[in-house]
């Protein structure tokens, strides 16, 4: 009796995982490159992938792609405070489930220096990462939380998108008390982990580095997602910065633009914010501080002036957030705050595992993470690389 297409196929990824030594929590090839390798239709090779979830070998996340199942793994009954700084040589096993999620609105360079300071920590107490883009929408982004709870992943890593607070997917969450711990943004809950940066001080003191630098007008350059941390936390530190040095909020001195779309990839989006924030700077009085939400916001005002002959730093100091690898690129180094994104992603998840394996480290709930300036030349600073 000749053997089934989707059983021939069934093999192929068996032997295929065997050959690999792929173990619980390793994704497996797409859908559509198993269709290229072996030849076959979509719906044969959704058929071998059926069977195999059935027999319990792999198991799969919508949005997120196809993974090895099986037992343990090396187990975690420690965690991260059992062994800062070491990694534990003797683990008990214990369950059999590996993964831990991670939700993210965009990804981009940057936010990848964060991905791989996550998997080092999660790799060392022998859980897998599987990255899911919820393209900043609160929809798609409780979607995919309730799918990962449902399909046994032991824990999230969130960076929540624009309108986290829209959904009631924590709450669900909560009462299920699944681990998760948010990354960047947090919802004012002191229950809820989140790791985040002091972006309110940062904020405040870049004011103080702009009037330090002869600036006695100020202005804000903020975006479309200005209602929700970090950047509610970066308006707070400028209206207290300003205030340190005498001076009251202006309306006339704030551009909070709400175009949509990411800035770093859409050209569009970059384009018509540059013309807007262009109109911006010739309605302000020169020269003029200027304190932006983030370094591509600082670099799109780079753009602006440009294309209005205003100069950096004679006309407009700029001021950014995040110190972007492009940051000491631009023609004029941008001095700008820096944020250990590095150190974030390893923070939560450590604070994560802990969760998992049920300790409950001291100052748990919302930490802060410090920033600090990095001093370059666009406020009129002596700069030397």
């Amino acid at each position: 009796m000749a053997i089934r297409l989707p059983e021939r196929v069934r093999g192929y990824i068996l032997q295929l995982i065997a050959d690999r030594g792929l173990v619980p929590g390793s994704s497996l090839p797409t859908e559509h490159e198993l269709t290229q390798a072996l030849n076959v239709s979509r719906n044969t090779v959704r058929q071998a992938l059926e069977i195999l979830e059935r027999d319990g070998v792999i198991y799969r996340i919508q949005g997120s792609g196809t993974f090895v199942a099986g037992e343990d793994g090396p187990g975690d009954r420690y965690g991260p405070s059992d062994f800062p700084g070491m990694t534990p040589t003797t683990v008990p096993k214990r369950e059999a489930t590996r993964l831990v999620g991670l939700v993210m609105p965009f990804t981009d360079g940057y936010l990848n220096l964060m991905i791989q300071s996550i998997t080092g920590v999660l790799r060392t107490y022998g859980y897998q990462l599987i990255v899911s883009n919820s393209h900043n929408h609160p929809d798609e982004e409780a979607s995919i939380l309730r799918e990962m709870m449902d399909q046994g992943v032991r824990g999230v890593l969130v960076f929540p998108c624009s309108a986290f607070t829209t959904h009631d997917t924590w709450a669900h969450m909560a009462e299920r008390d699944f681990p998760y711990v948010l990354m960047l943004r947090h919802r004012n809950d002191p229950a809820e982990d989140a790791i985040c940066f002091e972006n309110e001080t940062a904020s405040f003191n870049a004011v103080l580095h702009l009037a330090r630098c002869g600036y006695t007008r100020f202005a804000f350059v903020g975006g479309p997602e200005q209602d929700v941390p970090p950047h509610t936390e970066r308006y707070r530190g400028y209206v207290r910065g300003l205030a340190r040095v005498g001076c009251s909020p202006d309306p006339a001195q704030e551009l909070i633009d709400h175009v949509e779309g990411h800035a770093s990839v859409d050209t569009s989006v970059v384009e018509t914010r540059v013309e807007t924030i262009a109109a911006f700077l010739k309605s302000i009085e020169t020269p003029v501080g200027i304190v932006a939400v983030n370094d591509l916001r600082a670099n799109l005002v780079y753009q602006a002036a440009r294309s209005v002959g205003l100069r950096i730093p004679a006309d407009i100091g700029v001021i950014g957030f995040d110190n972007r690898d492009f940051a000491a690129l631009l023609e004029v180094p941008l001095t700008t705050i820096h944020q250990d994104i590095t150190l974030l992603g390893e923070m939560a998840a450590r604070r994560l595992v802990d969760r998992l394996v049920g300790q409950l480290p001291e100052g748990s709930g919302l930490r802060r993470l410090p920033l600090c300036m990095v001093t370059r030349a666009s406020c009129g600073e002596a700069y030397s690389e």
